[in-house]
């Protein structure tokens, strides 16, 4: 078969290595995201407890379509090289998060919203209790402080507060 300056072939060995690659970064995320179930339902504290049992309820699963970690009601979504970035304590942190996103029902009461803008709102409104109630976030986890924004206040009220067209960002 002619091969023309159209036709690319792939490297098997390449595709070989990106597949062993994302295989390497799937356990250690699965790993990591384990751990932290663990170390919620071992937990001695109050905090913990009532966590751990929101988290049991929602199933882990790996993805590669999100930025960081999600939350749609019934999975905690993450992303691999992001989990394996992170420490144990950070990882706890952002599963917590993500169990108050499903709390809170973030999900179903963004409606016709902008999708990026209500994440941040979203964001605002429970990283202030994920942290009061004793978790750590990654550095650069969005608060209302960022904005100049009074802590306490709904994901709505911090939407309609946000300027339009802001809303990048995550954690």
């Amino acid at each position: 078969m002619p091969h023309d300056a159209t036709t690319t072939e792939a490297d098997p060995f390449a595709t070989l290595e990106q597949a062993a690659k994302r295989g390497r970064f799937e356990d250690q995320a699965a790993k990591a995201m384990s751990q932290a179930r663990t170390t919620l339902v071992l937990s001695r504290t109050p905090q913990a407890a009532f966590f751990a049992c929101l988290a049991l309820k929602l199933h882990l699963q790996a993805c590669w379509d999100v930025p960081t970690m999600a939350a749609d009601g019934a999975r905690i979504l993450y992303i691999r090289e992001f989990t394996v970035g992170l420490d144990a304590l950070q990882v706890l942190g952002v599963q917590v998060h993500e169990v108050v996103h499903c709390v809170a029902a973030h999900h179903d009461r963004m409606g016709a919203r902008d999708l990026k803008r209500w994440s941040v709102a979203a964001d605002m409104a429970i990283n202030p209790l994920v942290t009061e109630a004793g978790f750590i976030l990654p550095k650069g986890a969005l608060d209302p402080k960022m904005a100049q924004l009074p802590p306490g206040l709904s994901a709505e009220d911090y939407y309609n507060k946000l300027p339009k067209g802001k809303g990048s960002g995550g954690g």
